[in-house]
């Protein structure tokens, strides 16, 4: 049989469409069209003298799958194994988290970011309204209650998340308009966790890795539903929530199960859950956790508003006297995952989850405190732990006068009252405290907050807690049970730290994950790594206004226009130092 090289591949179908193809784009979206297709195969054939399947450019779309498909010819005997060598086995050993990688609201773009803002307590909320110049877009607070109208002002916002590398992942500019932003960052997000573990495209490509995505929020069909966008070729592809795992798959050729889900705010949690799972039966060898939300509209937080769920202080005042609900936020969250008994430098070694439900709370949305004293006790036997060794806990902690000392009682009553003794105190803190409540993501922020603190020697402070809630006090009374509310020193034992990340959804899923710290040495090496040097252009959907134009005034015509603008945010910010006839 004659050999068939990547060259001889790419210079065939130069001749057929005109065209010169990238190695690992697909070569129907390259120039080559059906009949192109059909005489590649009939030229391949002759050359190969193999009889070739009329499917071939569907079984092996780029020209190095091509290539690397008619290079094994004649070589491999019997039918190909679709589980990687090094995989059989693998149910029996731990799942490790490889790398991790993050956006978080003003700036955090790394594990190592999220980190030192939670030692900082950094506050990491702003004026949603101003920041996203929703006001400007016809939003009306003027028929809401007060209080109500309040609630809706403030937000954990990501900054530019209208730019995006379409080149890196063989994206068409009018494809890339086209994609709800949540894919997009996606996209990049999760190739830097798989990147971050040590897998390159080449290595992606064909192999058998999970994709496993939490996505709720479904504004982008609402922004784009009267713009030229949703008339365009890819407006179909833009908005589903499955193509949110499925565009992943596509871009790095993964083969893997591959599920978007949404359970509200455990929908992380429970991601990370299920690619453990399909790990461990060896139905992947390599998985992808990410998680992402974004509020691009103000209907759901008009929503949440009304019916009293966020703060009309504007932060998630955890465990605090002061809190009055939660302010939403957005984030993006990758973690890649391997089972293996032989792990290379792990961030992280997850030992166990959980998912239950609520069943018959007080309310469909009401917390319900024996499910979670379960849950936390199963996920402790199931990682056949002693509570004592839980050193650690990131809380849902949304800062709800109810949800708190729910979540309080339902801690103490499964990790301190279990009949086992603590000598060491069990630190509880939650990044919503900074950053605000990510939903869908809430799970993968606290979790990037969590595993890298359990590997160095500090205790993340409680951001917004100064005064504490009288119903969490009297939770916490008599117990080995913290709540730092400044920078602090581990405390001395021995041994890996164990910690806990909780994430409980308003639709009554809720779910619990215990994971085990790697040693300082490695999460140093690795936040040393280089990062992937995106080229980001952008690729925006509607026009910013002006700070000195939030509203239309009074006296507005077709040939006069009248602006208007809160005297706060970047206005102030402009004018602050102007002296204007003496004032």
């Amino acid at each position: 049989m004659a050999q068939v090289s990547l060259d001889d591949v790419l210079r065939k179908v130069h001749e057929l469409s005109g065209d010169h193809v990238d190695a690992d784009a697909p070569l129907l979206e390259s120039g080559l069209d059906s009949v192109g297709a059909a005489e590649l195969g009939n030229q391949l054939q002759q050359q190969t003298g193999e009889e070739l399947p009329a499917t071939l450019i569907f079984d092996h779309p780029t020209a190095r799958q091509l290539a690397g498909y008619l290079q094994r010819l004649g070589v491999e005997t019997g039918r190909p194994s679709d589980t990687p060598a090094g995989v059989h086995g693998a149910a029996s050993a731990r799942v490790c988290g490889l790398a991790l990688s993050a956006r978080l609201p003003a700036g955090p773009r790394s594990a190592a970011d999220v980190s030192r803002a939670a030692r900082c307590g950094a506050d990491l909320v702003c004026d949603a309204l101003l920041e996203r110049g929703a006001a400007a877009d016809g939003l009306k607070l003027d028929g809401m209650p007060r209080e109500a109208a309040l609630r809706v002002r403030h937000g954990g916002l990501l900054l530019d998340i209208d730019l995006f590398d379409a080149h890196c992942f063989r994206i068409s500019p009018a494809e890339a308009a086209a994609a709800d932003p949540q894919q997009r960052l996606l996209l990049e997000v999760g190739y830097e966790a798989l990147h971050g573990g040590g897998s390159a495209r080449l290595q992606l490509l064909g192999s058998l890795t999970g994709v496993f995505v939490a996505i709720a929020a479904s504004d982008w069909a609402e922004v784009v539903k009267d713009s030229p966008l949703a008339h365009s070729a890819y407006a179909a592809t833009g908005s589903p929530h499955s193509i949110a795992s499925g565009r992943i798959a596509f871009a790095l050729g993964l083969h893997g199960p591959c599920i978007s889900l949404d359970t509200a705010c455990s929908a992380a949690l429970c991601a990370c859950h299920i690619c453990n799972r399909a790990l461990q039966l060896e139905e992947c060898a390599l998985g992808l956790v990410a998680a992402v939300n974004l509020i691009l509209l103000p209907a759901a937080s008009i929503a949440c508003a009304l019916a009293g769920m966020t703060s009309a202080r504007g932060h998630c005042h955890t465990f605090d006297q002061r809190a009055d609900g939660y302010v939403r936020g957005e984030a993006v969250g990758g973690a890649a995952m391997q089972c293996t008994s032989a792990p290379v430098r792990p961030a992280f070694t997850a030992l166990a989850s959980c998912v239950r439900q609520d069943g018959r709370s007080a309310s469909l949305t009401a917390p319900n405190g024996q499910a979670q004293r379960a849950l936390l006790r199963t996920a402790l036997n199931s990682a056949g732990l002693v509570s004592e060794r839980l050193e650690s806990a990131e809380a849902h902690g949304t800062g709800t006068a109810l949800g708190d000392p729910i979540e309080m009682a339902a801690l103490r009553g499964a990790v301190l009252e279990d009949g086992h003794e603590r000598a060491y105190t069990l630190v509880v803190a939650s990044i919503k405290a900074c950053a605000g409540h990510a939903e869908p993501a809430a799970g993968a922020s606290g979790l990037i907050r969590l595993a890298p603190a359990l590997a160095q020697g500090f205790v993340s402070p409680n951001a917004m807690l100064r005064v504490l809630n009288g119903h969490v006090d009297a939770a916490l009374k008599d117990t080995l049970l913290g709540l730092p509310v400044q920078l602090c020193p581990r405390q001395a034992r021995s041994g890996p730290c164990v910690g806990g990340v909780s994430s409980f959804g308003y639709s009554g899923t809720i779910a619990h994950a215990l994971c085990e710290g790697a040693s300082a040495a490695i999460i140093n090496s690795q936040n040393e790594t280089t990062s992937i040097r995106y080229t980001r252009r952008r690729f925006s959907w509607s026009t910013a206004p002006h700070p000195f134009g939030r509203e239309m005034g009074a006296g507005s015509s077709a040939d006069v226009q009248a602006m208007r603008s809160p005297m706060i945010g970047p206005l102030y910010t402009a004018v602050a130092d102007h002296v204007v006839q003496g004032r």
